[in-house]
């Protein structure tokens, strides 16, 4: 089903054309048949992931929703600090920009808060959108070189949706295939443990919410990298209990043959990437370090910690 869904349709939809009107039909064609590519490319890492994991029931799960909700999105330019997203599909494709956002109608500045719709888009950035009009989300989701999970609407159907949003491509710092895996699956968690929109990040439950999906990736890496991801976090552990407390250099703990074991689990890495997964195997360490699941969530709350 995914590879079907996620086939680039043979013609530009209408809104597409009018998100960047500077561009030429070639450019159009290219850039909305790569976006297509590009999810497929992340995808296929999550299966990847999902079948490594075996009989991990949160990643089967997670693969599951994966092949049964998820569509290919667009976002469109905003109004209000609102994401507006639509799909590729016949829906929507000969609707015009200006069509699909006057189906958006809610006073400047208004929340959005109610339940999502069971549809997750899937949203592939490339640079070209940095050419479809102001916007602080969407400049800060272009700034990211991670997926992220967001709340929108979607002009399809009108209704509050789920997206997850994938980063523009950086080719000299291309993420493995097992590192996309893994990012992927954790932002379909994301999705499927969130059910309504609601900006607040204050509250508890919240942060319950993001140690659990923590959680999930903590046990997604010791399954896909065994004694070498134990190992990595036993390390993190004991200058955890040397230290008393949180490390003020977490960075500074990783050595040489540290690197190796993530090398070994991932394969090459770029350097950015090898911080990435170290950061996540010191969280994890600091985890376990803490009494439990409510001790944590404070902890991601004071630092404000939400993505890998």
């Amino acid at each position: 089903m995914v590879e079907g869904v996620f086939a680039a349709p043979a013609f530009v939809p209408g809104f597409f054309a009018g998100m960047f009107p500077d561009a030429g039909v070639d450019e159009l064609r290219t850039d909305f048949s790569h976006r297509y590519q590009v999810a497929r490319e992340w995808i296929q890492a999550a299966e990847t992931v999902g079948e490594a994991a075996g009989e991990m029931l949160d990643a089967a799960e997670a693969l599951r929703f994966l092949r049964t909700h998820l569509v290919p999105g667009f976002l469109l330019p905003g109004t209000g600090g609102h994401l507006l997203a639509t799909t590729g599909g016949t829906d929507d494709s000969a609707a015009s920009l200006a069509e699909l956002r006057d189906r958006f109608q809610q006073p400047e500045g208004a929340e959005l808060v109610g339940g999502y719709q069971a549809r997750t888009l899937l949203v592939p950035l490339t640079g070209l959108d940095r050419k479809a009009g102001p916007g602080a989300e969407l400049d800060r989701l272009l700034g990211r070189w991670l997926p992220a999970f967001r709340g929108g609407v979607d002009l399809g159907t009108g209704q509050l949706t789920r997206l997850v949003v994938l980063p523009p491509q950086v080719p000299q710092e291309q993420l493995s295939t097992l590192g996309k895996g893994v990012l992927m699956l954790y932002e379909i968690r994301h999705a499927m443990g969130t059910q309504r929109h609601s900006p607040s990040r204050r509250s508890l439950d919240y942060w319950r919410a993001q140690a659990v999906l923590h959680g999930f990736e903590f046990a997604l890496l010791e399954r896909l990298g065994g004694s070498a991801y134990v190992s990595l976090v036993d390390r993190y552990a004991r200058a955890l209990r040397r230290e008393g407390g949180l490390l003020a250099e977490p960075e500074s703990v990783l050595t040489w043959r540290m690197r190796r074991w993530l090398t070994g689990i991932f394969g090459e890495l770029a350097d950015r990437e090898v911080q990435l997964w170290a950061s996540v195997a010191y969280r994890n360490a600091v985890a376990h370090s803490m009494d439990g699941r409510d001790d944590f969530a404070q902890h991601l709350m004071k630092r404000g910690t939400v993505a890998a």
